[in-house]
Formats: structure tokens, C-alpha cells, sequence
């Protein structure tokens, strides 16, 4: 019997990398995303199934989990997202309301339907360590980020209260160098890491028990230095940081 995968975001970056290292591992992958000629290529070459869906459209998301409901899905991955530097009032409404349509409502509400009809198996939220904390000129995109991990611990801690065989990880990357971080234009102090090896921090994620997985030691140490750092400081240094870019 197939093992099936099902992986927004697939097409390029991090939704790319973890696509390819799920079909390694014998899962049928189903790739979801809006490129369609990227979508061919994955089919073509790793056997993929393709599925192009506008996760921005509340009814796409809903018709996304219709068309699957009843495959064998082991591995939900929720990896599709996007966000801006910018003064908050400089980003139009449009794109606010698109991206946290993306980032949020996507995730939520296919981690609601998928974690009903999932048997067993896993559902990764791919979130951002701009979840920690609020985060200057990224006021929207940290936002989103943070709405969707504490959503999804929540979530993961009612499932194992009801003893569920479904459960919830979260996986908290750093900088990562993918079209995300270049159009986004992002800046951070800490070295980014390849999509390839913050993929493999997926992998470990979805196999294993943690809730949460942030990416590297050096990460880490930044989410704890930000737990004890006054919030003030924090915003002050978020900005001065992503300032620097425009």
C-alpha cells in the first residue's frame, strides 16, 4: 500500500528540498503550488504527483483536502508562505491580506481538515524563528509566524491529551538562503543555512518526538539570548537589522 506525502510550498526552496528528501524516503509526494511548469518538472523527473492550488483561496484549500481525504496521507507538510521588509503602512493592504492568507489561514485550515481524516502520521507546520518575537519592518510576517506556531503547539497538545496517532511539529528555521530570503529581502545577523540542510532538520522533525525544531546551534542560542534580552531592546535591534536593507 502507497504511503502518500502531500507538501505545499513544493516547487522551489525549503518546500522543494523537503518534496525530494520525502520521495527518497518512499513516500508518493504530493507536490502543491501555483508554478505549474515547476510542478511538471517534479513530476516528470521524481514522480511526483502535481497539484496546483492557489493557497491564498480559502476554496482551494478546502478542495485541496477534498481531493486527498481519502489517500493514506502519513506526512502533511505546511511549507507554503511569503512576507516583506517594509514599513508597515507601505505594504498594501492586498498583499497583507494575501500573505497572511498563505501563512496563516492555509495552514490552519488544512491542519484542521487533514489532522480528521489522517489516520496516523505526522503534520509539519514550517514556521520561522521570527515567531519568537515581534519583529520591526517584518510586523506582518512575524506576526503570521508567530500566530502559526502557537496554533500549532496548541493543537499538537490536544491531540496527545485525546491520544491521537496524529500529531503536530513545528520546525523553526533561521536565515535559509531560498528565493523567499532574496525577494523578501531579508537580513540577518546569523549565517544562513542551505534549503537542502534545513530540510534535513524536517526530516528529523517529522521522525522525531520534538515539538519544536529550530535549526542549529547557533539559533538556538539567539531564540534564548531573546527570551532573557528585554523586548524593548529586541524591537530596537530587529530594526536597526532589517533597516539596514532598504
Amino acid at each position: 500500500m502507497k504511503k502518500y506525502a502531500l507538501v505545499t510550498g513544493a516547487t522551489s526552496g525549503i518546500g522543494k528540498e523537503i518534496a525530494l528528501k520525502l520521495t527518497q524516503k518512499g513516500f508518493s509526494v504530493i507536490a502543491v503550488g501555483r508554478n505549474e511548469a515547476e510542478l511538471t518538472i517534479l513530476s516528470e523527473k521524481y514522480g511526483m504527483i502535481p497539484n496546483v492550488c492557489d493557497l491564498s483561496n480559502r476554496d482551494e484549500c478546502v478542495s485541496l483536502w477534498e481531493k486527498y481525504k481519502e489517500y493514506d496521507i502519513r506526512t502533511l507538510v505546511n511549507c507554503a508562505g511569503f512576507g516583506y521588509v517594509s514599513d508597515f503602512d507601505k505594504i498594501s493592504i492586498d498583499d497583507d491580506v494575501k500573505m497572511v492568507n498563505v501563512n496563516v489561514l492555509a495552514t490552519q485550515i488544512l491542519t484542521k481538515l487533514f489532522s480528521s481524516s489522517m489516520k496516523n502520521g505526522v503534520i509539519l507546520n514550517v514556521c520561522s524563528a521570527a515567531a519568537f518575537s515581534p519583529e520591526p519592518l517584518m510586523a506582518s510576517y512575524a506576526a503570521s509566524k508567530s500566530y502559526v506556531y502557537s496554533y500549532s503547539r496548541a493543537v499538537d497538545y490536544e491531540l496527545k491529551r485525546r491520544n491521537s496517532n496524529v500529531r503536530v511539529r513545528i520546525l523553526c528555521p533561521g536565515a535559509v538562503s531560498t528565493p523567499f530570503e532574496k525577494t523578501a529581502k531579508v537580513k540577518n545577523p546569523l549565517p544562513s543555512i542551505s534549503a537542502e540542510r534545513c530540510a534535513e532538520y524536517a526530516i528529523k522533525a517529522i521522525e522525531g518526538k520534538r515539538t519544536v525544531t529550530v535549526t542549529g546551534f547557533k539559533m538556538k542560542a539567539s531564540r534564548f539570548l531573546s527570551r532573557i534580552t528585554p523586548e524593548k531592546l529586541v524591537l530596537a535591534v530587529q530594526y536597526k537589522i532589517q533597516g539596514s536593507k532598504r
